[in-house]
């Protein structure tokens, strides 16, 4: 899966020449700019109009991969992705998508840790490949920041810590009513 910045035929003419073997079959529905995306490259294509009955049928395994793909971005996420990081979050997603029914658990996550120690530090630059500043500044406190205040509790000799509230009460026994405020039935 790929970003690809418009859905011009030119656009996605580069998108088959990076991505699809010479000589491989492109089956599409048949759109326009897929048409002249596959006559330039001169890939095979295979047009198959879709209506609403037999769209699942044409292309299983693409309509799965997207469905979950929009189920994990809105659910696991909640919509927060943002444009710069989406690459990262394809990336991410097709790892998973491809290894979602190992073999063998454990050495799942031994590959995983092999890759992350055996690859280079990523910088935050690296990651996103559209460097747009934010539109909204972060809200915080204006000017020099003071040090927080003291968490220690104020000494018990301050008159008004003198006074003692009425509740927790000394014991339990003030909870019950006295024989005076006994509740009569009617």
């Amino acid at each position: 899966m790929q970003v690809v910045p418009d859905a011009s035929s030119r656009t996605l003419e580069g998108f088959l020449r990076a991505n699809v073997a010479p000589g491989a079959q492109v089956v599409t529905d048949g759109w326009a700019p897929y048409r002249a995306a596959t006559r330039r490259a001169s890939f095979p294509h295979d047009r198959i109009p879709v209506n609403e009955s037999h769209t699942r049928e044409l292309l299983p395994g693409v309509h799965r991969a997207t469905a979950l793909l929009k189920r994990w971005l809105m659910g696991t996420h909640q919509g927060g992705v943002q444009d710069e990081h989406l690459q990262a979050y394809l990336d991410e997603y097709v790892f998973r998508f491809n290894r979602r029914h190992p073999a063998a658990r454990g050495l799942l996550f031994f590959r995983l840790l092999q890759y992350a120690a055996g690859a280079p530090p990523v910088t935050y630059d690296q990651l996103v490949r559209i460097r747009v500043p934010k539109t909204i500044t972060p809200t915080g406190v204006p000017g020099p920041r003071s040090k927080p205040g003291t968490l220690a509790l104020p000494s018990l000799d301050r008159p008004r810590r003198a006074i003692r509230s009425p509740w927790p009460p000394a014991s339990a026994s003030a909870l019950l009513p006295t024989p005076s405020q006994g509740r009569t039935l009617p």
